[in-house]
This record gives structure tokens, C-alpha cells and sequence, in this order.
């Protein structure tokens, strides 16, 4: 079973190998969003006491995304499927 960020990577992967209609680019760029958005779900159910800052929608995520999509953009395309698959096996760590 994937989680919906490890989804969209594969989906990502596929448009990047033209096997299904889509912008790989956008789908890149929603499933980092989505692990971000994994993080603070799975530390919100921990029940943690400490202070453990929200990462979604934060600057350094933020910047973090668009720092990868302007490498994304600039990249041939061979790159463009390793940025995918590095960022897809990040979200599993």
C-alpha cells in the first residue's frame, strides 16, 4: 500500500516516462508537498510535549520546493527523472 505522497511520486515517475498523460513537473511538486504535510501529520499523532515546528507551508519548505522545481525546470530530461526518484526515496526516510 503507498502513502498519497509515495503515490504521487510514482505517478510523477510515469509522466516523466511518458507511460501516462499529466506534468510530471506539477505531480513532483504536490507529492513534496503531501510529505511534507506526511511529517507533521505523523509528529502531531506522536503526542509529543515538545515543541516541534510545523514544516507545511513554512519558508524553508516553501523555498525548499521551489529551489527544486527551478532545478526540475532547468534539468534534461534524464535528470529530471533522477530529481524524481531522489526526492520519492527521501519521503521514505
Amino acid at each position: 500500500m503507498f502513502t498519497f505522497d509515495e503515490f504521487l511520486y510514482v505517478q510523477a515517475e510515469m509522466m516523466q516516462e511518458g507511460l501516462i498523460p499529466g506534468s510530471a513537473g506539477a505531480t513532483l511538486t504536490a507529492a513534496m508537498t503531501a510529505s511534507f504535510a506526511k511529517v507533521d501529520e505523523v509528529v502531531a499523532g506522536t503526542g509529543t510535549t515538545q515543541t516541534v515546528p510545523t514544516l507545511s507551508g513554512s519558508t524553508a519548505v516553501t523555498d525548499f520546493i521551489s529551489d527544486i522545481g527551478g532545478e526540475f525546470t532547468a534539468a534534461s530530461a534524464q535528470k529530471q527523472l533522477e530529481i524524481i526518484i531522489c526526492q520519492s526515496s527521501y519521503c521514505i526516510y
